[in-house]
């Protein structure tokens, strides 16, 4: 029982990271973009 709810969370900590850095690369992406067309 301890052990899935562990692995569980490390699902839960695993995804929250990868949508973090997913975002961030669009924000950082839209940046450039806009420096890109603005320029």
């Amino acid at each position: 029982m301890l052990e899935v709810r562990r692995s569980h969370l490390g699902k839960r900590a695993i995804t929250s990271s990868l949508t973090e850095l997913f975002y961030l690369a669009i924000a950082t992406l839209t940046f450039k973009f806009n420096q890109f067309t603005l320029a």
